[in-house]
C-alpha cells in the first residue's frame, strides 16, 4: 500500500496501514515556502487554496493571537521586511490573514506581490529554521 496524503494535512507527512509520521519542523517550513511559491503563480484562488495557505502559515506558528486591529503599525513597504524583527513579521502575517476575513483578497494579494512569503522568508531566518514560540513569550524576551 502506498503513501497516502491529505491536501490540508500539514502535521502528518503521510499515513500508511493506520500509523502516522508528522511532520519535522523544517518539513513545515519546506511545505509552506514550496505551498506559497506555487500558489502565487495561480490566477484566480478558490476557497480551498487559502485554506490551504492558512493552514501552512498556522503549521509553523506565523499566525498567532493579538489584538490586530487596534495595532497600529503600518504595513511595511517591500524594502523594509527584512529589517522587521520576528515578533513584527508575526504580528504583520496575522494581520494579513485576520483581515482577509472581512476583506476578501487581503491574504492573496500580498501573496501575489510577494510581501507575504518575504514575511515568512525573515521570520524563518529570525526563527533559524526552529519551531516558533507564542508571541506573547518573544514579546517579553525582546
Amino acid at each position: 500500500m502506498g503513501t497516502l496524503t491529505h491536501p490540508f494535512c500539514t502535521v502528518h507527512a503521510g499515513h500508511r496501514n493506520g500509523v502516522h509520521r508528522l511532520l519535522s519542523v523544517a518539513e513545515r517550513w519546506e511545505q509552506l515556502f514550496t505551498g506559497l511559491e506555487e500558489a502565487a503563480t495561480i490566477d484566480n484562488p478558490d476557497e480551498m487554496l487559502l485554506a490551504r495557505v492558512n493552514t501552512w502559515l498556522g503549521a509553523v506558528h506565523l499566525v498567532q493571537p493579538f489584538k490586530w486591529v487596534s495595532w497600529g503599525a503600518p504595513f511595511p513597504e517591500r524594502a523594509e521586511i527584512p529589517l522587521l524583527s520576528l515578533v513584527d513579521c508575526i504580528k504583520q502575517i496575522t494581520r494579513i490573514v485576520r483581515a482577509d476575513r472581512t476583506n476578501e483578497g487581503v491574504l492573496w494579494g500580498a501573496l501575489q506581490s510577494g510581501a507575504l512569503i518575504e514575511l515568512c522568508r525573515v521570520a524563518h531566518r529570525h526563527a533559524a529554521g526552529q519551531p516558533i514560540g507564542r508571541l506573547e513569550d518573544l514579546e517579553s524576551q525582546a
